[in-house]
């Protein structure tokens, strides 16, 4: 008999999306399948949403579980799923995301052939550029893959993962204080534990809107946003040094990462001071090491150009130069 697959799916304010997501839930070739989905104090018609769907889940042979909480956030959204599942294997779907049909079905039986204890995907992103993620079969996490992971030379998009339930008290839960960043802090647990298996189709889709780009253009929002990032670099370190893999060399190869695009975001508002302390904290924790060079360059430019009255602008956000 096939193991249960719970499926988890945190949902706000998205009742004219959420639908798709839930329908390639219910396509899935794999049964049995539970069906978790968190409504987090969506103020829009979720809920009336929900309960229309609940008779074609059954229909589907899919057991629905539809839980309403109080607004907390993607990772308190996935806990709530977490506490609530029941499966022998956990997956992860975002509400704008969606899955092909035989994703489950690949990716358990890659599990059963390898021993696995969790098996990842390409997954496909629309909007915008179409891409794919990871960019190619080596980037793939397969066996213990934890260093590899934690030094971004590995990647799985929580999408992307199936793992079995039974992990879930050495990995932990997502922390909640993280409102982004929070779901790499918990995948680096989740490679420290468990093996990996790989297959290398793209089995899911990740929608990436404008939304994802602008939601922390403004200055305040931007801060909180680096906050988070430097946060989770932090916690990587606090709750994974001990486990077996630890790799403080990857460590510092994802440190200079973030401190190189902390500091350049720092550039991008004009915040040359700022820019060059985090550059120096960075050299001092990690050396001349990846990306800082690069980052040395940036500031070089950024000072001369601040005597023009200039200073660097995101290329996503707009190309060229502004004035300060």
């Amino acid at each position: 008999m096939n193991a249960l697959v719970s499926v988890i799916v945190p949902t706000y304010n998205r009742a004219q999306i959420v639908v798709r997501a839930l329908d390639s839930v219910l396509e899935q070739t794999w049964r049995p399948i539970e069906l978790i989905v968190v409504n987090d104090g969506s103020p829009d018609d979720t809920a009336q949403v929900l309960e229309a769907a609940r008779s074609r889940a059954i229909a589907a042979g899919v057991a629905p579980r539809f839980i309403s909480k109080p607004n907390g956030g993607a990772a308190s959204a996935r806990n709530a799923g977490l506490r609530a599942a029941t499966g022998e294997y956990i997956a992860f779907l975002d509400d704008d995301d969606l899955w092909r049909p035989q994703k489950l079905e690949r990716q358990l039986a890659a599990m059963r052939d390898s021993g696995a204890d969790a098996c990842c995907c390409f997954v496909s992103r629309h909007g915008g550029r179409h891409k794919r993620s990871p960019a190619s079969e080596e980037a793939l996490l397969r066996g213990r893959d934890a260093a590899r992971f934690v030094s971004r030379a590995a990647y799985a998009h929580i999408t992307s993962i199936v793992f079995k339930a039974a992990l879930c008290k050495a990995v932990g839960e997502f922390d909640e204080s993280l409102r982004v960043y929070e779901d790499e802090e918990w995948k680096a647990r989740l490679v420290h534990e468990a093996s990996f298996a790989a297959v290398p189709e793209e089995l899911a889709t990740y929608t990436f809107s404008e939304q994802s780009l602008t939601r922390f253009t403004g200055a305040e929002a931007a801060e909180k946003r680096d906050r988070d990032f430097m946060r989770h670099l932090n916690l990587i370190r606090e709750r994974c040094h001990s486990r077996a893999s630890w790799s403080e060399q990857a460590w510092k190869e994802r440190a200079a990462h973030v401190y190189d695009e902390c500091a350049k975001h720092l550039l991008y508002r004009g915040e040359l001071k700022g820019a060059q302390s985090l550059y120096e904290q960075a050299i001092s924790l990690c050396g001349p090491i990846m990306a800082l060079p690069k980052l040395k360059t940036k500031l070089r430019k950024a000072w001369w150009m601040s005597w023009l009255g200039l200073r660097p602008r995101h290329p996503k956000l707009k190309t060229g130069e502004e004035r300060g």
